[in-house]
This record gives structure tokens, sequence and C-alpha cells, in this order.
């Protein structure tokens, strides 16, 4: 380089070394990157550059500038480097949307933040604090921050789940407090207690408001008092609701509340929501949008909301699959190729005027709660209602947790003879029920309440309420789509014949009536398509009568009793229609007559079935249930073949195993 374009470049140093004393950040900043530019274009080291300028060297001793330059520089280069080594004290791992999470430790206890949140970012930058007694630049810590992620995916951290509020484990339920010390309360078959470092972990998000330490000697009358519910099935199926939230684990129903204006629906629906995930932001409306839907079960558990009139099909759709799970996915922004995924499944409250389900698809989901207008004597004041409430929660919060965790003890060994829509959670709840009630208090109401809800989806659908009058009375129907339009067009009014959704060919009645297929069930009529018989290309439209909802759910009992005097089923432990409780028998006793000669089905001793001696009937039947509905399939066993449902061969082999042991 020649001696001019040197003193030059001197110059421009020197310039961009003095920047470097500015009191104005940006400044500084710009002064470095150009300095590094300089270096970089001549192939010159720092201390070449310091050389250059006249500020350090082998000839010269450092001067007190000289040092402060170098130290100034040192550190920024260095801070990136820093907050790398202060972030290994985080046990960094994955979840399976590929965000990576760190696990924390702040003042004795542990906390769990994605990388990028505001949470791990101020742990962060405190930590860089204490160490350097400086604050670290932004640039410095998204630096950090990209190593952080990147190291996490290409060094083979674990892959775990993270939850809000509540966690289903194994046999353990977890529940998270949301309060300063990051308390966290497990339940399993002996009890509850706080623990310290639970095994799942939990992410905080804004507006999460922090629950009471629960405690014990609590009853329900608490929470029923403080709610405007009158009916002792719909407590039952309201508590229901309540304890598949806390069991953490799909299905969940959807609680729908309905009522006129003044039934204290806005205040049960924050009483219910905050005794398992209080907020901040009270219960509002319904999102229009699927999007903004999936976000919100994204930083919530309980979905709250009030003063509905309606939903539109879409918001009903994402409801089921928050509900019984599924998933939603929409394009990453400013991308063309990402998507980002939403699978969440979450308890849902719904409250408003209207009944809000009555799409059955919904409704099949849903628990309803009819509540009736308070008169103005039986009004109290909100706040002396709110403060009620919290003195109460912690008290109703343990009972419910003193419930779930009868629940756990008891489901290993609690069975459903027929198994309705939602079914772990009505598994769940006839093993929790006890605690509380006698043993299939919930499948009753449970049952009525479905029966209810089906009778409001009857009546929203035209083309089902036809049917089923034209039904009324005899045993089934069979003939064409085409037959079936003659026939409803004729009993239908001209009012509803010219409604736009009237279907007006027999296509369209056949996809009416497939959407109606779960109404009339719910009626006691299945509907069946198939093609006419001798190789027509003729589709055939089967109706024909099946048991209902309330026939289906019949919960067994989690106990064995004891023998009596009056029971002729002692020696096998089975509790027949003497014991007092018909909802107790779920299956025949190996003592029964008639399983023994192989009839398959079982008398009024066992369950309140008639005996089907002298029953004429060329139906093939199940071997075990004695059903006909869905037809059996030969089963071979012992050489010998045998009708039976596939649900039903496990236990017809099982009993008939024990039998020949008994032999």
């Amino acid at each position: 380089m020649k001696k001019e374009d040197l003193d030059k470049l001197r110059e421009t140093l020197r310039k961009l070394f003095a920047m470097l004393g500015s009191s104005n950040e940006h400044e500084r900043n710009v002064a470095l990157q150009k300095i590094d530019e300089i270096a970089a274009k001549h192939k010159m080291s720092w201390n070449d550059v310091l050389e250059l300028v006249g500020i350090g060297g082998k000839s010269e001793g450092k001067n007190d500038t000289a040092n402060l330059f170098e130290e100034l520089l040192k550190a920024r280069r260095k801070q990136a480097d820093i907050l790398i080594d202060l972030a290994g004290a985080a046990d960094k791992f994955r979840t399976a949307d590929c965000r990576v999470w760190a696990d924390i430790h702040i003042g004795g206890h542990r906390e769990t933040w994605p990388v990028r949140s505001a949470g791990f970012k101020r742990w962060l930058r405190h930590r860089f604090w204490t160490d350097q007694k400086t604050a670290p630049t932004s640039e410095a810590v998204e630096a950090c921050l990209c190593h952080l992620e990147a190291a996490a995916h290409c060094e083979g951290s674990p892959l775990r789940e993270v939850y809000i509020r509540v966690a289903g484990l194994d046999d353990r339920i977890y529940l998270d407090l949301c309060n300063d010390d990051w308390t966290v309360i497990e339940v399993d078959a002996s009890g509850w207690r706080a623990v310290e470092a639970p095994p799942v972990r939990f992410h905080r998000t804004a507006g999460m408001l922090p629950l009471p330490l629960p405690a014990s000697g609590g009853t329900l009358s608490e929470l029923r008092n403080l709610l405007n519910v009158s009916a002792d099935d719909d407590f039952v199926v309201l508590v229901g609701d309540l304890l598949a939230a806390l069991r953490g684990r799909p299905p969940y129903p959807v609680l729908a509340m309905a009522g006129p204006a003044g039934a204290s629906k806005s205040t049960a629906l924050r009483f219910l929501r905050d005794l398992i995930d209080p907020h901040q932001i009270e219960p509002g409306a319904l999102p229009n949008e699927v999007r903004d839907l999936a976000i919100a079960s994204s930083k919530r558990f309980v979905l709250a909301f009030d003063n509905l009139s309606g939903i539109p099909v879409p918001i009903s759709d994402m409801l089921c699959r928050l509900s019984t799970g599924g998933g939603f996915a929409i394009r990453s922004l400013y991308s063309d190729d990402e998507e980002v995924v939403f699978s969440h499944t979450r308890p849902v409250m719904l409250a408003g005027i209207d009944d809000v389900a009555g799409r059955h698809d919904l409704s099949d989901r849903t628990s309803s709660l009819a509540l009736e207008h308070i008169p103005e004597p039986s009004k109290k004041v909100l706040s002396e209602i709110r403060a009620t409430f919290e003195s109460a929660r912690p008290r109703i919060l343990g009972r419910l947790l003193d419930i779930a965790a009868h629940g756990l003890r008891n489901l290993p060994h609690t069975h459903l003879t027929r198994y309705p829509r939602m079914a772990d959670y009505a598994r769940w709840m006839a093993a929790c029920e006890t605690a509380e009630w006698p043993a299939g208090t919930f499948g009753r109401a449970f049952a009525a309440n479905k029966e209810s809800l089906a009778a409001a989806s009857l009546e929203a659908d035209v083309v089902a309420t036809l049917i089923v009058e034209m039904l009324e009375g005899g045993t089934g129907w069979t003939g064409t789509a085409k037959e079936l339009l003659t026939q409803t067009d004729n009993r239908a009014s001209d009012q509803q014949k010219r409604n736009k959704h009237w279907p007006k060919t027999p296509r369209a009645l056949t996809v009416r009536l497939r959407h109606a297929s779960e109404i009339l069930r719910a009626q006691g009529w299945r509907v069946e398509f198939a093609r006419a018989p001798g190789g027509s290309r003729t589709r055939v439209v089967t109706i024909s009568a099946c048991q209902t909802e309330r026939e289906n759910l019949r919960p067994d009992s989690p106990y064995r009793p004891e023998s009596n005097k009056t029971n002729c089923l002692g020696r096998d432990d089975r509790r027949d229609a003497n014991d007092g409780d018909e909802f107790c028998v779920s299956r025949p006793s190996l003592c029964n007559q008639l399983i023994l000669h192989g009839s398959g089905r079982w008398d009024g001793r066992d369950a309140k079935i008639p005996h089907p001696s002298g029953e004429s009937t060329n139906r093939v039947v199940c071997a075990y249930c004695g059903e006909a509905d869905p037809p059996p399939q030969t089963c071979g066993w012992n050489g010998q073949s045998v009708m039976l449902h596939l649900d039903c061969e496990e236990y017809w082999v099982r009993e008939h195993e024990a039998e020949e042991d008994f032999k």
C-alpha cells in the first residue's frame, strides 16, 4: 500500500475510534461496523488496526486510551459468546412443533419458558448483568438465541410435551397453580399433594391467574349453593364436566348453559372456569374465525364464551375438534411452504339465551344445562357472591381433587356394558361418581341429558322430524331415496318446502339423511344405505329400530360385592338383580344355567333382561350378549363355531376358559 493511502486509512480509522466514545449507541455501533469492514477488506487483525492507528504496537506501550478502546472492543465482540456460556445453565428440550424450550432455576424452583419468550430473555439478561455488570446488546441476545435453537435441534435435545394448567401422565394428574413459586399439585390414587419438581412441564401464558392452594374438608354443596342449578341431574353432569377438565385427558365435553336474562349464566360461567383455569380476561364473545379460536386454544386451557346467539358451522366443527381431538394448520406468515399446526384439545364452556348446540355433531359432544330466571326476592349482590366463592374456592377445589383421586383408584376396575359417545369420559365418571353418589347416578343423568339434547337437535331438523312422525307406531321403513322424498314432501307444509334448505332431489335428501342419521339413532332409528338385491344398481334406504342412548349406558360397579343369602351367584362374586342395583350387572355369571346351556342370554336375576325361552325368532344372536344387532360373526373356539360380536369375543372366551377351570 502506498504511503499516501496508508495515511488516509490511518486518519479514517482514528475518526472511527473517536466515534466509539460517543454517548449515542447507534453512532458507536456504526463506527464499530465500519472498523470491522475496513479490517476485513485489508485482511488486518485488531492488533494491526491498533498499531496502524498509533495507539498500540511493539515500539510504543499502550496508553490508557488504547487500553480503553481495546477493552471496549473486546467486550463488545464477546457478548454473544458470554451469553451462550451463561445459557448453559438452562436445560434445553424440544417439542413436537419444533419449538425449543428451557428449564431454568430461579429462587429454588424450576420454571419452563420458550427460549424466544420474554421470561427466558429476562433470565438471560439478568445472568449477564450479574456476571459482567453491564447490559448485553439486543444483537448479542439474538445471536445467543439462534445458537441455542440450532444446538437443541442438532445436538439431540430431548423431546417433551409442554402443558397448560392441567396435565395427565400415566396414572397421575398434575395441576399448575400458576403462583410465583410455580407450585404444582400432584394427584394419584392415594390422594393429592404439592410437589416441587413434577415430571411434566407447564407453560405460563399472558393473563393466567393463580389458583389458591387446595384445602381439605370441602363439599360440593358449597359449589351448588353458588349456582342457579336446581335439577340434581344437571348438577351431576356439571360436576362431570369439571372432573373431565381436571383429568387432563380428552375427550372434554362442551358445557353449554342456556337460559333467559337474569338466570346468572355469566356468573356461573365465570365461577366454573375460575375453579380450574382462572384468567384475567372475562369470558367474552366466540371468535368469528377458526384461526382465532385455534390461537386462543394454544393460550388458555379452559375456553369460556358468553352471550352467544348462535354458532357458525366452521366454528361448530372447530369446537368438535377441540372437544375430542383434531388438528388445524395455517400457513406461516411471510412464508410460502411453512405451516403452523394447532393440535390442542380443550374444555369449552358456552353460555347464551338460546340453545347454542343445535348441530348434532356438536350436541353429541355437549352437556346442556337449562338455567331458570332468578326471582327478584332471591337475587343477591354480585360482590357478596364473589366473596363467598373466593372463600369457598380452596375447599371446592380440594373436594374435586379428592374425587379425582378416588377416580384414579377405581378406574382400572371400572367398565361399562355399552360405551356411549366419548366413552373415556363416561368411564372416568363411572369411576369417580361413587365418591359422591351411588353407582349409576352419572350414567342415568348423562343419558337423560343426551335425550334432551337429541330432542333439541330433532326440533332443529325438519327432515328428521318428519321421518320420525312417519315411523311413529311402525317397525321401520325400506325404499329408495326418491320414494322417501315423496313421502316427506307429502307430509311437509308449503312453508317448509319453500325453505332454501329443503331437499328437492333424492340425492339432496340422501345427504340430509346422512347428516341426520345420529339424530334418528338417538330417537331409536338406525339408517342404512345399501344396493338392492339381485345385482341392481338401485340404492335402498333402510330405517330400522335400534337401542337409544339411555338403553346403551349401563355402568358396572367398580367393586366386587359380598355374597348374601339370596344371591345364588356367591361362588363367582357376581352381583345379580337381588343385590338391589340393576346398573351393577354387565355380564351373565358362570353359574347362570342360560350361559351353561349355550343360549348366551341372561334372565331377570342377571340384569332384568327377559328370559329368551319360547322366544321365536329367526335372527342370529350373539352367544354372549344375546343381541342380533349388529349381526354377529362366526368365531372358532376349541373346534366349534360360535356366533359372537367382535367386542364380545374376548369376554366369551374368558368366561368359558374360567368355566373349564371350574369343571
